[in-house]
């Protein structure tokens, strides 16, 4: 039987990944490939949505959700749901003019930058349960 922070620790490592994963499916998809659905497989399609100007602005800003630190944050669900607010805006600013940005594309890669910031979003904030089991006192957690 695993100890309660051996399963913590292994419910972190998952969650990183994923959110690694949603980061990585975002630039697969804007520069026109499809995820297999295996693994980390994609395949070229030549339907490439976006430039790598946007795709580098995209990346950028989710980048620093990425960050193993995010999944102890102590933000309350609305502190959250501003910052995730205020990304997007900057996202949509940032991109409206860059080239490589067609007008017929800029909705699908709005919401395809939009899905992904709010998938990475709902793991962080889930993340709490697993960070405090794996930060808190064994006693205190089966206490609790």
């Amino acid at each position: 039987m695993k100890d309660d922070s051996s399963t913590g620790l292994n419910e972190f490592k998952e969650k990183v990944t994923s959110i690694n994963a949603h980061l990585k499916y975002l630039e697969m998809i804007l520069s026109g490939h499809r995820w297999t659905g295996e693994g980390d497989k994609y395949i070229y399609t030549g339907e490439v949505l976006a430039g790598s100007e946007t795709i580098n602005t995209a990346i950028s800003l989710l980048s620093p959700y990425t960050h193993e630190s995010n999944l102890i944050t102590v933000k309350d669900e609305q502190s959250f749901a501003r910052q995730v607010y205020f990304t997007a805006m900057t996202f949509l600013r940032e991109t409206m003019t860059q080239e490589g940005c067609r007008a017929e594309n800029q909705k699908k890669i709005f919401e395809i930058f939009y899905e992904t910031l709010i998938n990475i979003g709902d793991i962080i904030l889930n993340s709490k349960g697993t960070m405090e089991l794996l930060l808190s006192d064994k006693e205190e957690v089966s206490i609790t």
